[in-house]
């Protein structure tokens, strides 16, 4: 079983917020899905932070591809 620190929580967050899937997010930072997605099923706080930081990640995932439209290509 793995257990929640600080450090990991901060990572996955960090991991989210780059873009990353959860799948990956949780790869990266070294956690199982499964152990990640009983944190967020346990603690509706952590759950909350999880979600803002995936959709920080995926706006900013949309805003780097809709760029070059927006003010063509370099």
């Amino acid at each position: 079983m793995t257990y929640r620190h600080p450090t990991i929580d901060e990572a996955l967050v960090t991991a989210l917020q780059s873009g990353q899937n959860f799948r990956d997010a949780c790869r990266h930072v070294g956690v199982s899905r499964s152990a990640a997605y009983r944190w967020r099923r346990v603690d509706p706080k952590f759950c909350a932070i999880l979600d803002a930081a995936r959709a920080h990640g995926l706006a900013a995932k949309a805003k780097a591809a809709v760029e070059p439209w927006l003010h063509g290509y370099s």
